[in-house]
Parts: C-alpha cells; sequence; structure tokens
C-alpha cells in the first residue's frame, strides 16, 4: 500500500497549480476569482438599472419640452404613453450592448479555442474560462434575473452568427446558454 501510493500521487492538476504553485503561469487565487465575479455582477445590477433611468431622463425631458398635453385627468395616460415605448426601445439597445460585451469579452479572455487538453497545472485556459463565466453575469443575471437571451428569443436576432460559430444547415438554434 504505502509504496504504491509513493510512487503514484494523488495530488491533481488542480492541486498542483493551486496548492504546490506548480504552473507555469500567474495563478488566480480563489479569493480573487469571488472579487471579479462580484465587480461582473455589480455592473450587470447597474446595467439593469441603466434601462429605466435613461428611460426616465429621456421622459422627463420631453415633458420639459412641452410634450405633456391636455388635461390633469389624461396626465399619467399620456406619460405612459411616453414611457413604455421608450423603455422598450432602450432595453433592445442595451440588449444588443451586453450580448456584445458577452462577445467581446469572450474574444478578450479567452480567444481562440483549440483543439486539445487544458491541464489546470499546464494552462491558463481553466482559469480564464473561469473569469469568462463571471463575466456571463450580464448575460445571465440581467433584466431581474431571467437573462438577456430570454428577450431575443425566437427572433431574427438569432439568425446572426455573431458568436462564431457556423452551425449546420439544419442544427437547432437555442436562445438559452
Amino acid at each position: 500500500g504505502g509504496k504504491a501510493k509513493a510512487e503514484n500521487p494523488t495530488i491533481r492538476p488542480f492541486g498542483r497549480a493551486h496548492y504546490l504553485g506548480a504552473a507555469p503561469f500567474l495563478v488566480i487565487p480563489g479569493w480573487c476569482h469571488g472579487v471579479i465575479w462580484g465587480i461582473f455582477l455589480n455592473a450587470s445590477v447597474a446595467i439593469r438599472a441603466l434601462t429605466m433611468m435613461a428611460s426616465l431622463a429621456i421622459v422627463s425631458v420631453l415633458l420639459e419640452n412641452g410634450a405633456a398635453g391636455g388635461t390633469q385627468g389624461n396626465a399619467i395616460r399620456h406619460v405612459a404613453s411616453l414611457l413604455i415605448p421608450i423603455v422598450i426601445g432602450i432595453q433592445g439597445l442595451v440588449t444588443l450592448l451586453v450580448i456584445g460585451m458577452a462577445i467581446g469579452s469572450k474574444w478578450i479572455i479567452m480567444g481562440t479555442r483549440r483543439q486539445g487538453r487544458y491541464n489546470w497545472d499546464e494552462s491558463s485556459y481553466c482559469q480564464r474560462w473561469q473569469v469568462y463565466l463571471s463575466s456571463l453575469a450580464f448575460i445571465r443575471s440581467a433584466f431581474y434575473g431571467r437573462g438577456v437571451l430570454e428577450y431575443i428569443r425566437g427572433s431574427a436576432y438569432l439568425v446572426w452568427s455573431v458568436i462564431g460559430p457556423n452551425p449546420f444547415q439544419d442544427a437547432p438554434i437555442s436562445g438559452r446558454l
């Protein structure tokens, strides 16, 4: 038993990289991954709030410039008639912005994926993958937890091959990650 264990160590590539420091690259500590995730999550919340704040600001400017007409009883209906299309338009723009940010973060953080093995102690790929997953908070938790892709599911936006794959002609394309 003892000699076999000495010849065949049980430590895995993750342990060699994180606990023994045997990786040929800088290993980001676990607490730092938590900080990175927190930054992306807070930025996602800020982007989510941007839609309503920008809409209210635009409606405020329109109302100050005389867009409010009619009687006092029609004021709420008039504000709603201004606010709803503006919210929908800004939310559409923010959705496209967030998808662009997700695609950009994939290329910045991950680069081009090549076939092969990516052990934790030989390549920084796994570590970069964890950072990339943290950056997806923009997509997964946006718009009150429903996610950004929920807003373009089944629409013409899915036809665009902006992420990079070239699916086969009859391959189904889904809006879920």
